[in-house]
C-alpha cells in the first residue's frame, strides 16, 4: 500500500479528487498526526509516476502555506512503519531531514528503506555482514 500524508484537509481533497479523475481508488483517514491516503500497489508504473508528481506539488504548496501561515504546527513530518504484527505507528521524522529523504528516494524506495530497518530492529541479526546470505 503506498501512503500520502497531509497535514491540510483540503489539500488531501485534492489529491483524492486527482485520483478519482485518473481513476485509481484510495482510502482516505484522518486523526490527530494528519490525513492520510492510501492507495493499492496495484497500480502501473506510469500512473504511479503521476500520482507522485501531482502529491508532491501538493508538498509544495503545503509548504508554501506552512510558510505564510507562520505556524509552527503545521511543521510536522514522519513517516507510517507497519510492524511485523501489523501495528501502525507514525515515525515523526525532522521536516528538513523529510524534505532530504524526499528530494533523493521517491515513496517505494522510503518504504523499501523503513521496512529494512523495521526488520532489522524486530528480527536482530549479529552476524557480520559477510556472514549473511540473501535466500
Amino acid at each position: 500500500m503506498y501512503e500520502y500524508m497531509f497535514f491540510h484537509e483540503d489539500i488531501q481533497a485534492q489529491f483524492i479528487m486527482f485520483l478519482r479523475e485518473k481513476g485509481v481508488v484510495a482510502s482516505a483517514k484522518s486523526d490527530e498526526l494528519g490525513h492520510l491516503v492510501e492507495v493499492s500497489e496495484e497500480i502501473d508504473d506510469a500512473l504511479l509516476d503521476a500520482v507522485e508528481a501531482r502529491y508532491d506539488q501538493l508538498m509544495d504548496e503545503t509548504e508554501s502555506l506552512v510558510t505564510s501561515e507562520d505556524a509552527e504546527s503545521f511543521a510536522v513530518s514522519g513517516i507510517w512503519v507497519t510492524l511485523g504484527d501489523g501495528r501502525r505507528s507514525f515515525a515523526p521524522v525532522e521536516v528538513a531531514l523529510m524534505q532530504k529523504l524526499n528530494a533523493a528516494l521517491d515513496l517505494p524506495e522510503i518504504q523499501t528503506l523503513v521496512e529494512a530497518i523495521v526488520q532489522a530492529v524486530e528480527t536482530p541479526d549479529d552476524r557480520p555482514l559477510c556472514k549473511r546470505h540473501e535466500g
